[in-house]
């Protein structure tokens, strides 16, 4: 291959879904190699599509891997998205209203902490609950 197509491919970002997987590595090393390759070379994805891409490559790896591993399902419901910031989950803590199930962060949430955490309902849910017994 010439020079300068060997520097126009290096230049490319790796492509997500095609992202090798690591036979000889477990699963957590594959899975925070793939994210610290999208951090690198993808950050201007949204954090619905950073979502989707790392639950796309969960999948990839069982695929892969053909076996049960109690430890990727954990992984992959413990990465949610706040609807609020439209942020990742990360470290921070994370609050669930129990009627919409949506995620939250828990500065997103600041104001309404203390509602949210008497009555377990984000905003709007407790919005549509009071509206239904107004009438």
């Amino acid at each position: 291959m010439p020079k300068k197509q060997r520097s126009q491919k290096a230049l490319q970002p790796p492509d997500i879904r095609t992202f090798p997987i690591s036979k000889h590595n477990t699963f957590t090393h594959n899975l925070n190699t793939f994210i610290k390759m999208l951090q690198t070379h993808h950050a201007g994805l949204t954090s619905r599509q950073f979502l989707t891409e790392v639950h796309n490559f969960v999948t990839r790896y069982k695929t892969s891997h053909k076996h049960k591993d109690p430890s990727i399902e954990v992984a992959k419901r413990k990465i949610k998205i706040c609807k609020k910031c439209d942020g990742w989950s990360g470290k921070a803590a994370m609050l669930q209203c129990t009627l919409c199930e949506d995620y939250y962060h828990e500065a997103c949430l600041r104001k309404d902490s203390t509602s949210f955490k008497e009555t377990g309902l984000c905003e709007e849910c407790d919005q549509k609950k009071m509206g239904k017994f107004d009438k």
